[in-house]
């Protein structure tokens, strides 16, 4: 060090040696700084953070706290450590760092944007929101606002989480990642269109932000604007050619509304050889869930097609790329425990792992009876919620529980979780629907994990033993289409609570229908129409005269133009008039509506499911033409179990021939809708199929009858 530099000139050269990233000379001078004032706080500190950015952070926090003792009132001093000691693991001691920072300076940013960092890590939402909130009330800068809604979002609070964002571009207009997160946030409530308006803004500010490029690919393909989602993705990959999660995304892009049966093929194809080439190199991923690598073969399952080898390679792929989803409990490695052999025999423990418990969601409304109504003499019942927004989740799924807990994002923390509970059965009910849960059902959790028909296909995952599924679910192929040993019961498990019409029924009229002529009701989403089924709408309507063909519109205003694009090229212009789309509807509306309909026509290939048992409570006749695949059979199995086939039809002359009768003859559709009504019972609150499920798993555990 020079001489003639006081120690705060040499600091000050140092500071610039150091934010230049020059470390070595910046440290030599600190060091020289200390040989003459072994105490000085600014230097032992600094040259902590020397250290620190060195990644040694063990002499950080030694240096740090020296500076400490030497001045305890320097705030930058405690945030330094907190830092130090978070990068080390050591979350308390960072906690109290950060909080002895706040206490000196109250508008601290970094340091509560350290300590938030923290407390999110260990899943304390709460306290870090309060914390950024004690901060707003002092500092209302844009960078707050942005934070806390950040924090918002982590708890599913997404709307709150909107208006932050709101607040923050209002404070900064040009700054890009408000835009940014202000469209994940609008993104997460399934604005696709208003999100991918924000994503473009976002670029407009900085065009070189590669996130916005992938959730604008993201939204765009949601909404079925596949060609612009293709160029999104690939300015993402230019931008970062080796981010593994994009190039999965990318590779598996795929239309949502079909255009014709040759796209179905190509796609197929497209994406066989994509799923191939990744196969032969695969990308390297830390951790899926973080670097958002799920692939989105959703829509796949559309298709009409068996999906075994195609899931089967893509969790090959997965496995390839992220070993560290292979996790192993330890309770697992251990021979099965069979607690059939104890003394006495104890309750078999079992887990149910979802997203999707929430009020509405169609998998808690199928398995919220079954976790009611098990056992507790027998079992043990565990419920696990992924879900982001915990404030959604059913009442009934709560409660229905011996014990409920939540899950954080976050798959080792959620692995050790749910391992530490030592369950000998772990249920997914939806496995496919959502990324957390399918990268969580790569880990063994339990000695015997299963999935059912939530998401009607199999998973490809060596990690799941079982597919649990119905006797009249499967055809004689069925053993072909699953990676999982298929059981096939007397009765799906499905405990279904009985919808209720409310009174008085809507008319008509109120849905802007005719009342005079036959309504035929497809009320299934747009996606599940396949190109098959259009030729079926056409002949009902040319040969009934007046009748007219009403479906439901998308979840998405895209989906609906681009089914109409396709139909208007398919179907005979005269009869097109006649096909209308009403609008979506909430829970009581559509039992109305399907009440209001003369029949209810089941898409080809993927029919419906609690569709199919809202329909057959208010007792309208619905055809069904049974597919070799499960996804296409929940109609058949349900009239299987009423013991009435009058429904069931063989073709597709057959499937034209039946829905024009029960449309134009009210004599012969009263009659079967009345034998509907009287026998439809066997399909809701069937203790049997509980009873039929425990049998399943006490006969795996050596439990005799």
């Amino acid at each position: 060090m020079n001489t003639a530099l006081t120690i705060s000139q040499a600091i000050e050269l140092a500071l610039e040696y150091h934010q230049a990233g020059q470390l070595q000379p910046a440290e030599q001078i600190y060091r020289q700084i200390l040989q003459q004032d072994p105490q000085q706080p600014e230097a032992l500190q600094l040259l902590g953070m020397v250290a620190y950015d060195q990644g040694d952070y063990e002499s950080a926090i030694s240096l740090i706290r020296r500076a400490i003792a030497a001045d305890s009132q320097q705030a930058r001093f405690h945030h330094h450590l907190g830092m130090a000691l978070q990068a080390q693991g050591r979350s308390l001691e960072a906690k109290l760092s950060y909080r002895q920072a706040i206490a000196l300076q109250p508008d601290f940013f970094a340091a509560y944007h350290g300590l938030a960092t923290v407390l999110i890590a260990s899943q304390q939402f709460v306290e870090a929101e309060n914390y950024f909130r004690q901060l707003l009330a002092r500092r209302p800068t844009a960078e707050v606002y942005d934070n806390l809604g950040s924090i918002l979002g982590m708890q599913g609070r997404f709307a709150e989480a909107e208006n932050y964002y709101r607040q923050a571009i209002q404070l900064q207009s040009d700054w890009a990642e408000a835009y940014l997160h202000l469209g994940n946030a609008v993104g997460a409530q399934r604005r696709f269109a208003e999100a991918e308006d924000y994503y473009r803004q976002a670029l407009t500010r900085s065009p070189s932000l590669v996130e916005a490029y992938s959730t604008l690919g993201k939204v765009l393909q949601a909404q079925g604007k596949l060609e612009e989602a293709i160029t999104r993705y690939g300015q993402a990959l230019t931008l970062q050619p080796e981010n593994a999660g994009l190039q999965i995304k990318a590779a598996l892009l795929m239309p949502v509304i079909m255009s014709s049966l040759p796209t179905i093929l190509a796609t197929r194809q497209t994406m066989a050889e994509q799923l191939n080439a990744l196969l032969t190199q695969p990308p390297q991923l830390v951790d899926p869930v973080q670097a958002d690598a799920w692939g989105n073969q959703f829509y796949r399952v559309y298709h009409g097609y068996n999906e075994r080898e195609f899931q089967g390679q893509l969790a090959q792929l997965y496995r390839q790329a992220g070993p560290t989803l292979l996790y192993t409990a330890a309770h697992c490695d251990a021979p099965m425990n069979f607690p059939a052999l104890s003394d006495p025999p104890r309750r078999l423990k079992i887990g149910f792992v979802s997203s999707a418990f929430l009020h509405e969601h169609v998998v808690t409304k199928f398995i919220a009876g079954v976790i009611a109504n098990l056992s507790r003499d027998k079992f043990l019942v565990w419920v696990f919620s992924s879900a982001k927004s915990q404030t959604e989740i059913s009442p009934l799924i709560q409660r229905s529980a011996d014990y409920f807990e939540v899950l954080p994002l976050d798959l080792a923390v959620a692995r050790a979780q749910i391992a530490d509970r030592q369950l000998d059965i772990l249920f997914y009910p939806d496995l496919g629907l959502d990324a957390f849960t399918y990268f969580l059902a790569f880990a063994r959790l339990a000695p015997v994990q299963c999935t059912s028909w939530g998401h009607p296909v199999t998973t490809g995952i060596a990690t799941i033993d079982y597919f649990i599924s119905a006797k009249d679910l499967e055809s004689s192929e069925a053993p072909t289409h699953y990676t999982e040993q298929l059981i096939q019961l007397n009765y799906l498990p499905c405990f279904y609570y009985k919808p209720a019409l409310s009174l008085p029924l809507k008319s008509r009229q109120e849905f802007g229908l005719p009342a005079e002529v036959a309504i035929y009701l497809c009320p299934q989403s747009l996606f599940k129409l396949h190109p098959d089924f259009d030729d079926i709408l056409a002949a009902i309507l040319e040969r009934d005269q007046t009748g007219q063909v009403v479906l439901v519109a998308g979840e998405q205003p895209y989906w609906t133009e681009l089914l109409q694009q396709r139909l208007h090229q398919r179907l005979p212009s005269a009869v097109m008039p006649r096909l209308r789309v009403v609008p979506r509807q909430n829970l009581t509306d559509y039992l109305h509506l399907i009440a209001t309909a003369d029949v209810i026509l089941e898409p080809l290939h993927f029919g419906g499911g609690i569709t199919t048992l809202d329909a057959l409570a208010v007792g309208t006749p619905l055809i069904t033409l049974p597919s070799v695949f499960l996804r296409g059979r929940m109609a058949y199995y349900c009239y299987r179990q009423m013991g009435m086939m009058d429904c069931v039809v063989q073709s597709v002359p057959e499937y034209v021939e039946l829905a024009v009768r029960l449309g134009t003859q009210a004599d012969y559709r009263n009659a079967l809708k009345a034998k509907i009504l009287a026998r439809h019972q066997v399909l809701y609150e069937n203790p049997a199929v509980v009873r039929e499920l425990e049998e399943f798993f006490e006969e795996i555990f050596g439990f005799q009858s």
